[in-house]
């Protein structure tokens, strides 16, 4: 699958694949902490529209701060460094 962070819509595969990530990383306690699946699932689809791998966005690039999803400290810096 390749990632397309341009396109607005994700396709009914990216919307599967990425769903059924969601529901196995809900059932984890290492991603418990980010919500339920649709929590998951939110961050990844952020991730996506940004250009990030889902993984890493949901590995500890995106933080759940009081309801709001902000993206971390060392992927921000990452991010500049490749940029």
């Amino acid at each position: 699958m390749t990632l397309q962070p341009y396109s607005l819509v994700p396709s009914h595969e990216e919307i599967s694949s990425y769903t059924a990530v969601a529901q196995a990383a809900a059932t984890t306690p290492y991603w418990k902490k980010l919500g339920e699946k649709e929590g998951i699932l939110s961050i990844m689809l952020l991730a996506r529209e940004l250009g990030i791998s889902p993984m890493i966005a949901i590995s500890g690039g995106f933080n759940n701060i009081q309801g709001k999803i902000e993206i971390s400290g060392r992927l921000m810096n990452q991010l500049i460094r490749q940029r």
